[in-house]
């Protein structure tokens, strides 16, 4: 009897002992635009509170032998929390090599007083705004262009832009994406103005300029736009070849974003975040559409 008494306060005691298992962490990476650059966030998360001697002292983000060093975000690792680690403000070339990471596979190193670890991760565009849900979602604000429903015996119009045999995202996605929107004008006048009273149309350069042009045929009301650095946030081409982008733009020193929605047959319903404007956190300042693809960059000549 007192073998079976002492048996059990020693699983009662085991139980009772602090346990020493790791806690599992896991991490999230973004490229996020940052004012004129973008900045990679790595958020880390676990399943437990850490105790002090798992707490990440530094944090890392590496790819192909490039490494990011990233600092603490303050406030965000109270009560045991691994936080969110950022790196300064990416411009120039490190910020072309920053924005290449999306949609890749990266190496996210975490040193804390008990050791080293080192966690994968897919690199993935800003967060998205609430509402617009992530790429290849409708953008927040706009009326998705109505499906194509197939006349009995025949079929739908086929796709502008292709059929990809899988849903692409990321980098895979732009690749394909891109020979079509660069150099490419979205209007709500295909004709070309002045074949309509007012034309509005976007255009994208191979230089990177971004061109909005309002024509009218009254002196003085004309609105001549040109944006430049475009850089790409986020990509995805669905199966029946419709297709979601985003990008930042400067303009006029300022940083502002876009979203399109693209369906198969080139109707274009857009979003549009000016300056000062998150699209992280805050819906839409204005949206755009529908408008119609069409192959070819203008300028706001007429």
């Amino acid at each position: 009897m007192r073998s079976a008494f002492r048996i059990m306060a020693l699983v009662l005691a085991v139980l009772a002992a602090p346990s020493t298992a790791q806690a599992a962490l896991t991490s999230v990476v973004r490229v996020q635009p940052d004012g004129s650059g973008a900045r990679i966030v790595a958020t880390l998360s676990t399943d437990k509170p850490l105790r002090a001697s798992q707490r990440p002292t530094s944090v890392s983000v590496s790819s192909k032998g490039k490494s990011y060093p990233l600092s603490k975000v303050k406030g965000t690792t109270k009560g045991g929390a691994p936080g969110t680690w950022q790196s300064a403000v990416l411009k120039g070339k490190k910020l072309t090599a920053a924005n290449a990471l999306v949609g890749k596979k990266v190496s996210v190193g975490i040193k804390s007083p008990g050791g080293t670890k080192t966690l994968k991760s897919v690199a993935q565009g800003p967060a998205p705004a609430p509402g617009g849900g992530t790429v290849p979602g409708p953008a927040a604000g706009t009326t998705p262009a109505a499906p194509i429903t197939p006349v009995p015996g025949g079929s739908a119009p086929t796709s502008l832009f292709g059929n990809p045999p899988a849903p692409l995202e990321g980098q895979a996605a732009l690749t394909a994406i891109q020979p079509f929107f660069i150099g490419s004008t979205f209007t709500d006048c295909p004709a070309g103005w002045p074949n309509c009273a007012v034309e509005q149309r976007y255009s994208f350069h191979p230089d990177g300029s971004h061109y909005y042009c309002r024509l009218t045929s009254t002196s003085g009301a004309d609105i001549n736009a040109v944006g430049s650095e475009l850089t790409f946030t986020g990509a995805s081409q669905a199966t029946d070849g419709s297709w979601a982008i985003s990008y930042a733009i400067r303009s006029y020193g300022n940083i502002v974003y876009y979203r399109w929605d693209v369906s198969p047959q080139g109707i274009v319903n857009g979003s549009y975040w000016g300056p000062g404007a998150d699209p992280a956190t805050m819906a839409p300042t204005s949206t755009a559409g529908p408008l119609q693809w069409v192959s070819g960059a203008k300028t706001c000549a007429y």
